[in-house]
């Protein structure tokens, strides 16, 4: 029997096989050899926007945005070394919890899909539609998110990787393990650096974390966050709601469904890796008022009046952790009396220092950063003010925004003596979003959020050619890759450069972590409002 002759077709094929493999193995060398050439790193997340998530709605999900760099990194002053870096790091995009998707479930079941007839309705999709989501656990996306973070990370700081490998901590969440985990498989895979797994820290209720500060704070209350949410979805969600439910007859959706319909646009398109049909429901601003706008605010609210500065013992719960970052970054003890395990911390192998350790990474979650963020003092736009007289301390900025509107006063959450009688301008009006805000949920803690300290090593400004100093010690902050003005620092800067603070003025600024809060961690322990 004769063997049939191949076609012209798969002739072409098998032809183009080594051009093909030649083509592939050439890129490999050359993303291999740009990561090691170029000043900019590749990057540091999958593609999301115009891709998975349409670009108008990306940036709009609060807490649920993907990853997305807020400014391009731009590296310290040339005369400055980096000595040793800080990252805190929360997980990568996940499942909705357990008590969303009981939230999400019921918003759904009070949709009554359209009829045929009316199939071509903006609802009319879910004549079709199938909720497939778990719960809680960290999605494929988000671990993504995590290994091109890992990868950034060597990238960036690829010198002080070589000195020591980073040490890693993780809150025993699932979800915070896995994007440990995944951060280190792209710092391996980048650095052909073998990692020791992150260090596992109990977030079991009661136990000291400072990756998990709330646990260790039952008087916290998150009733001011669900007054603010409330007063904002009173707002904005009746019109959505009643769109809704003429789109679908007999539907009986309520306005507290509308967030969580919302919601799902992040959620499904970052399971499927395409965009859910929940992103088309809702107005973005080219067609007329703006409700993914409005969405944005409400988680912004939540996340400024639960652990952030809106909350009366918010940001008692990241004194712990800015007490490791003061003495990671003074190679000092740990003097700390809230959250920080003295177990661990007083121990070299859970708690190393300089010079064994020049990187470390810590992954949490994002409500413990909002608490970080607050005690750093980061972000403020407030100002007190009597008689003409600024009664904020100077660990405070100096930036501020004054809003016309006086509030109550609250002269202990500002740390000022009570005797000054000092005015507390609201910061968050939860009936008027301030377009220039600065508590940003998608910039601040979006899924694989990060902060990074950066301690550095300067030339001294006295140096002259006749009288040589020496060398001084300063650091910087970037948040999402934006350089972060650190409160008091505003001379610092002028003298060293952008974003860069003295680090003796940095830990002088921190007075009400390395004070313990001055009364407020006490009340943690209460039910004193």
């Amino acid at each position: 029997m004769s063997n049939k002759p191949l076609s012209a077709r798969t002739r072409k094929f098998l032809a183009n096989i080594p051009v093909v493999a030649s083509i592939f193995f050439a890129v490999l060398v050359i993303v291999e050899w740009s990561t090691e050439r170029f000043d900019r790193p590749p990057p540091s997340g999958p593609p999301v926007h115009g891709f998975i998530l349409p670009d108008k709605v990306a940036k709009l999900l609060g807490p649920y945005s993907p990853w997305y760099p807020v400014e391009f990194y731009v590296r310290p002053p040339p005369a400055c070394n980096i000595t040793q870096v800080n990252i805190l790091h929360r997980h990568g995009a996940r499942y909705p919890t357990k008590g969303q998707t009981e939230r999400i479930q019921r918003a759904l079941s009070r949709i009554n899909p359209p009829s045929k007839k009316n199939a071509h309705s903006v609802l009319g999709f879910t004549r079709t539609y199938k909720y497939q989501l778990k719960t809680d656990e960290l999605l494929w996306f988000g671990a993504t998110e995590a290994f091109a973070s890992g990868v950034a990370s060597y990238n960036r700081y690829s010198d002080l990787a070589h000195v020591a490998p980073p040490f890693l901590r993780a809150g025993d969440s699932s979800r915070v393990v896995q994007t440990g985990l995944n951060w280190a498989r792209g710092f391996e895979t980048a650095s052909r650096i073998r990692l020791k797994k992150p260090l596992i820290i109990s977030e079991t209720p009661g136990q000291n974390n400072t990756l998990h500060g709330g646990q260790s704070c039952p008087a916290h209350d998150d009733e001011p966050a669900n007054r603010a949410q409330a007063a904002w979805l009173s707002h904005f969600a009746p019109n959505i709601t009643a769109r809704l439910n003429a789109a679908a007859p007999g539907s009986t959706l309520q306005d507290e469904d509308i967030p969580m319909l919302m919601s799902l646009c992040s959620f499904e398109s970052l399971y499927h890796y395409s965009t859910s049909p929940w992103c088309h429901v809702f107005h973005s601003s080219d067609e007329g008022t703006d409700e993914w706008a409005a969405y944005e605010y409400w988680g912004d609210l939540e996340k400024f009046y639960n652990t952030g500065p809106g909350n009366a013992l918010g940001r008692v719960q990241g004194i712990g952790w800015v007490n490791e970052l003061i003495a990671r970054l003074t190679d000092s003890p740990v003097n700390d009396t809230t959250t920080v395990n003295h177990t661990l911390d007083s121990n070299p192998e859970t708690f190393p220092l300089s010079p064994n350790v020049t990187m470390y990474a810590d992954f949490s979650h994002d409500n413990e950063m909002n608490a970080i963020f607050a005690t750093l003092g980061l972000l403020r736009m407030v100002e007190a003010r009597r008689s003409g007289k600024n009664l904020l301390p100077q660990s405070l900025p100096l930036d501020y925004h004054v809003e016309t509107e006086q509030v109550a006063i609250n002269a202990e959450s500002l740390s000022i003596s009570k005797e000054s009688d000092a005015i507390r301008v609201k910061e968050m009006d939860p009936e008027k979003p301030d377009p220039n805000r600065k508590w940003v949920a998608s910039r601040l803690v979006p899924f694989a959020a990060r902060l990074v300290v950066e301690r550095l090593e300067c030339p001294n400004p006295n140096t002259t050619m006749e009288k040589k100093s020496p060398s001084i010690k300063a650091m910087r902050m970037l948040l999402n890759d934006a350089v972060v003005h650190v409160p008091g620092c505003q001379e610092s800067e002028k003298i060293l450069g952008n974003g860069v603070c003295d680090l003796d003025k940095f830990v002088e600024t921190q007075a009400y972590a390395r004070n313990g809060g001055v009364g407020e961690w006490e009340r943690c322990r209460t039910n004193e409002e």
